[in-house]
């Protein structure tokens, strides 16, 4: 069964098509990777998924989370949808918390939206969560405010919110761009270990043909606003019959500063 379900998504502003006729399949517990340049639709089609469009865009076509239609939704059901069964990581960690609240009481926001949780007990949810992502010292993280962690561990505390509810999929976009080349790997690590953990299905948004031969078990490419092949990380990475594709796999290979193209051990 498909955690998300895309069909013939298309998406409009002022007139002009940015995402065109999106077909895109999650499984439960499957990776995959949204993959393509900037411009290319991928944020867009996530945006819309997440009921996060501009306001000047018109989306079309069908968004079916765990068989519920979602697009179109309005505000309230989208917010109870987000977090609940649908988990959000963002390409800034510091734009995603709210810089006026602890990170106790951000780590148990999804928690306490489903279940009545008093202080003491929020507290050592809190404390659990910052630990199962690595966050050093927990009884003093939580105590913090977002400002006084580092890049990294800002993405830690998002990539624990995401997950905590064990929503049916998690969502990332960009989680590592602004992130120093030193963390992207604990960070991946960490959501791939989580997304496992709680039996989550992952959509990866990336431009980084070797993020998601790491991360994902399975691949869709876009350009222009259109998928133009998808398949297995394995046989796509080795085997691409788009010449996109095959350009994207190319230019990551010829750049020397990019990490060698890993593939994924489920691949």
């Amino acid at each position: 069964m498909s955690v998300l379900k895309i069909r013939k998504l298309s998406v409009s502003i002022g007139g002009h098509t940015v995402v065109d006729s999106v077909d895109l399949d999650v499984g439960r517990g499957e990776r995959v990777g949204l993959l393509g340049e900037s411009g290319s639709g991928k944020s867009l089609t996530c945006m819309a998924t997440l009921g996060l469009l501009p306001a000047t865009a018109r989306a079309t076509g069908s968004v079916r989370l765990v068989g519920e239609e979602i697009l179109g939704s309005n505000d309230r059901r989208m917010r109870a949808l987000r977090g609940a069964e649908l988990g959000c990581v963002f390409q800034e960690p510091q734009s995603a918390l709210d810089p006026l609240a602890r990170i106790g009481d951000q780590l148990t926001s999804t928690l306490r939206a489903r279940a009545r949780l008093s202080r003491h007990r929020r507290h050592e949810l809190a404390v659990a969560l910052a630990a199962r992502v690595g966050l050093p010292d927990p009884e003093r993280i939580v105590r913090r405010f977002p400002h006084e962690l580092s890049g990294g561990q800002r993405q830690r505390v998002v990539v624990a919110m995401a997950t905590a509810a064990a929503p049916a999929l998690v969502l990332a976009d960009e989680p590592t761009t602004a992130l120093d080349v030193t963390v992207q790997a604990h960070i991946l690590e960490l959501l791939g270990g989580r997304v496992a953990e709680t039996g989550a299905a992952l959509l990866l948004v990336t431009h980084d043909i070797a993020v998601a031969a790491t991360t994902c078990d399975r691949l869709v490419v876009m350009r222009g606003g259109r998928v133009v092949e998808q398949g297995s990380t394995h046989d796509l990475l080795r085997r691409p019959a788009h010449p996109y594709t095959r350009a994207l796999i190319d230019a990551a290979y010829a750049t020397t500063y990019t990490r060698p193209i890993v593939l994924a051990a489920t691949a």
